[in-house]
């Protein structure tokens, strides 16, 4: 039997799964009980959001306007641009637009991927990880930035830049701007420098998860606002959001985690699981 918590009503549907009816909003908005990070799973966080007319931004478009609250909808595009595509046709077709950032490795960018979302209307960023690349060296670092820079200019419009992790590096690419300024580069802002978190929750599904872990070495921020200990889930965000929908809230895909068949599915799992802990053995090792 399952159990009512929260005002909820859980009911089966078909093929067995199951669809919760938050009753306490007047729209009685419904999602479905499916696999976490998934496109399905993607897209009804979008409908719930779009539903519940919560204001949905990208990096540019909250650094200039400033609002009050609302989503900032970031994608940090590691691998597997395929994959990014089909998240950014899913927020396309509910006429939800988000940032896309894309890295340039080795001169080399995926171009077609970064036209055909850019065509969808949603924002590119510059995803860098230039200090890392040269091992530390500032001038070297802010050389390769610019250059990179450059070469996605060459594609599209891109107006913000947002820190790569590069976990398996020493070096924090951040400390870049310690020497520069984003408008040394014509950009508007740089999502970690730029946009005050002060009182904004900030939610990565870095490790697979909603929740604070310890595979997270570098994706994080300074805030007042700290994420309530029973979000671990895409479900438990939709919760959260229902009883606050006046909060601001920075939300971090990496789109290559959510996947679109099961096979996907089963192989990001395993490969995340590998990820995260080889993550939290640098964290140890970096004590010493």
């Amino acid at each position: 039997m399952v159990s009512l918590q929260n005002n909820c009503m859980f009911t089966f549907v078909e093929n067995s799964r199951l669809k919760l009816y938050d009753i306490e909003d007047k729209k009685r908005i419904k999602y479905s009980m499916k696999l976490d990070f998934t496109t399905r799973k993607y897209k009804d966080f979008l409908i719930y959001l779009k539903n519940s007319n919560i204001p949905v931004f990208t990096i540019k478009d909250w650094i200039t306007k400033q609002p009050k609250n609302g989503i900032i909808l970031r994608h940090d595009v590691d691998r597997n641009p395929n994959q990014s595509v089909k998240i950014a046709e899913i927020a396309s077709e509910l006429n939800i637009k988000g940032t896309f950032n894309f890295r340039v490795l080795k001169n080399k960018l995926e171009e077609r991927y970064i036209t055909k979302i850019s065509d969808l209307g949603h924002e590119i960023g510059y995803h860098y990880e230039d200090l890392s690349i040269v091992e530390g060296n500032i001038d070297q670092a802010i050389e390769l930035f610019n250059k990179n820079l450059g070469l996605l200019r060459k594609i599209v419009k891109v107006d913000t830049a947002t820190m790569h992790g590069s976990p398996l590096s020493s070096f924090d690419n951040r400390d870049i701007w310690k020497h520069v300024t984003t408008s040394q580069f014509n950009l508007l802002g740089e999502a970690y420098i730029t946009i005050d978190y002060t009182n904004l929750y900030y939610l990565t599904d870095t490790g697979r998860t909603w929740a604070e872990t310890s595979a997270n070495l570098r994706d994080n921020v300074m805030s007042s606002k700290r994420t309530p200990d029973y979000i671990k889930s895409t479900d438990d965000i939709i919760n959260f959001i229902g009883s606050n929908k006046n909060a601001s809230i920075a939300m971090v895909f990496h789109p290559e985690r959510w996947s679109s068949n099961y096979f996907h599915f089963f192989f990001q799992t395993i490969l995340d699981f590998i990820i995260s802990q080889i993550k939290r053995i640098l964290r140890l090792l970096r004590r010493f």
